[in-house]
């Protein structure tokens, strides 16, 4: 990449759990990412429910919770985060490991 390219790109593609994950960290001050889309999705037969974090994996750096899927369903969740420096991208479900999430965005050299 050389300064000013922009990348579209899958940012992380994992199975989740009840422990809070950063699942993306942005690549350093040369970078700037554009989060843009999750896909969640339950391949289980309980629902389960899941939290998304930004910048840290505590309960004040939440910026989603209570996402509700039932069981053998998905959603797509259209997002506007911009990741700079290395702040970072997490996520839990409330039991178990049947929650798959996938994060698209754009990643551009800034430096």
């Amino acid at each position: 990449m050389a300064v000013g390219d922009r990348t579209p790109t899958e940012l992380a593609q994992s199975a989740l759990s009840a422990t809070a994950t950063n699942y993306f960290t942005n690549a350093g001050s040369s970078y700037r990412t554009q989060i843009l889309e999750v896909c969640l999705v339950n391949t289980g037969s309980s629902q389960r429910v899941v939290t998304l974090y930004k910048n840290g994996l505590t309960a004040n750096n939440q910026i989603a919770n209570s996402i509700t899927l039932p069981a053998n369903t998905s959603t797509i969740i259209d997002l506007k985060l911009v990741a700079t420096g290395v702040q970072t991208f997490g996520a839990n479900q409330d039991s178990g490991t049947d929650v798959t999430m996938t994060v698209s965005g754009i990643v551009e050299q800034i430096a």
